[in-house]
């Protein structure tokens, strides 16, 4: 009888720290979910992914957005529709830097989702 009462308590301690596990496992997550960022302005868009993209190439000391977003899908593999979609970001966002249309019209939720998946990556 006392054989199967320390299996039971081993069972139990086994499963005590299996649950603490995922639940730290879950903490983390739900942390990092917090920290992701989910709808930015065009230049805080940019912000993250500029800093996302020295975090991975950190040998980068200088490069254009075309040469990142292009080095950047190649980690992450995009789909020819949303590299399309990520050319149109760096077009606009380059043509409101250089003041030829307005904040509003840059569409950066394209270069958002790059960042994020760059960082999954990395």
């Amino acid at each position: 009888m006392a054989l199967n009462l320390d299996l039971v308590l081993y069972g139990l301690t086994v499963a005590n720290v299996a649950l603490y596990v995922l639940l730290l496992e879950g903490f983390v997550r739900y942390r990092r979910a917090m920290k992701t960022p989910k709808s930015l302005t065009s230049q805080e868009a940019f912000a993250f992914f500029e800093k996302t993209y020295k975090s991975v190439f950190p040998e980068d000391r200088t490069f254009t957005w075309g040469e990142a977003a292009a080095k950047a899908s190649g980690i992450v593999r995009l789909r020819m529709f949303e590299w399309q979609s990520v050319q149109r970001s760096v077009r606009q966002y380059e043509a409101y830097r250089y003041g030829n249309i307005a904040a509003q019209d840059v569409d950066a939720q394209p270069i958002l989702n790059l960042a994020l998946a760059l960082r999954k990556r990395a």
